[in-house]
């Protein structure tokens, strides 16, 4: 059984590490595969740890909804994971399994530190009241972080420009092009000067957008939007 556990684990961990390489219905099939075989060999060896023929439902009342709810959350975090683009709002489809494993944190550390006293105040009852403070804290950061990007406003003028263009789009910040324009522009890997000529021409890229201020063999600026600048390749006979 505990071959058949860690076999799993391996198999989780490569549906996580082929998510952007391949097909994410085969990431996917991996890692419901890898959590069928963990859930089974786990419940075998709890068996056995309790000398019983089948799992006791007052010892461990929500193992198997413990098991969906995970295997819920880890699904769509692959999925997403093999998505080009990726938004902070995808995060919403994985909010039910956020949530349960988040009070199921909290509650397997409540019982753990229920006896644990400091200065005659209950462990248990400092708990909420932190887990609160946090929540505060994270949303006046949110708050604040809440204003105008003029990066954003940059960005959007470079996308008017070039969503006419024919031919290969490349960028510092794909993924973002990616989503305004439709269509793919592939993510510089390397800004190295030394290597950024050579990516672009292998990709066969016709315009390339960056923040970077670069020196470009076989390319030249054409357009500036702020911090933003658009190449196109020389036409070189």
């Amino acid at each position: 059984m505990y071959l058949i556990f860690s076999i799993s684990l391996i198999l989780i961990l490569i549906s996580f590490l082929t998510a952007s390489l391949i097909s994410f219905a085969i990431s996917e099939l991996l890692l419901f595969t890898g959590l069928y075989l963990c859930a089974y060999s786990f419940t075998k060896i709890f068996l056995k740890y309790d000398n019983a023929e089948e799992i006791s439902s007052t010892r461990y009342p929500y193992l198997l909804i413990n098991i969906v709810m995970i295997g819920f959350f880890l699904s769509f975090l692959v999925f997403f994971s093999a998505h080009l683009i990726k938004q902070s709002r995808y995060s919403t489809s994985m909010a039910p399994g956020i949530v349960f494993l988040i009070t199921l944190s909290i509650e397997t550390l409540m019982i753990k530190t229920k006896d644990i006293k400091i200065k005659k105040i209950n462990l248990k009852q400092l708990i909420p009241i932190f887990i609160i403070l946090v929540m505060l804290l994270s949303s006046i950061n949110y708050i604040n972080h809440l204003k105008y990007d003029k990066n954003a406003a940059d960005e959007k003028l470079a996308v008017n420009y070039l969503k006419d263009k024919e031919g290969v789009i490349m960028s510092d910040r794909g993924p973002v092009y990616t989503f305004y324009l439709k269509k793919e522009v592939k993510l510089i890997r390397d800004m190295d000067q030394k290597n950024l000529d050579k990516e672009l021409l292998d990709n066969h890229a016709e315009y390339v957008t960056t923040f970077h201020q670069v020196n470009l063999t076989h390319y030249s600026p054409v357009k500036e939007f702020g911090n933003i600048t658009i190449y196109k390749k020389n036409n070189e006979n």
